[in-house]
């Protein structure tokens, strides 16, 4: 089992489904959380 220290955080303004599949393929790459920060003001 891989000891991962990565952060990963996609800023956006909108929750698409672009960000979507970018945060899954992400997570999937990295084997981390993604975590999501949106100012959707």
């Amino acid at each position: 089992m891989r000891n991962n220290k990565i952060a990963v955080f996609i800023r956006t303004h909108a929750f698409t489904p672009q960000v979507a599949q970018l945060a899954s393929t992400l997570t999937e790459g990295f084997g981390s959380e993604v975590i999501m920060i949106a100012d959707e003001r």
